[in-house]
């Protein structure tokens, strides 16, 4: 559930980011995530997937690495 709220932010933030560039979409995303991060990759793509339509990262690529 912790990774519901990191999406969650990420969305917020990216489309501040996406906005204030004069931005109408977000293409793709690149995240990095440190090693000792208690993130499970799975549930942050499926809530990625599920939180993101309706929002400037709708249909955008999420790629993460540690």
């Amino acid at each position: 559930m912790h990774e519901f709220s990191v999406v969650t932010s990420l969305l917020e933030t990216v489309q501040a980011e996406a906005r204030q560039h004069g931005a109408s979409r977000v293409l793709g995303i690149d995240l990095v995530i440190g090693e000792r991060a208690s993130i499970m990759d799975e549930s942050l793509f499926m809530y990625f997937d599920m939180l993101a339509p309706g929002t400037l990262a709708e249909g955008a690529t999420l790629t993460m690495k540690r």
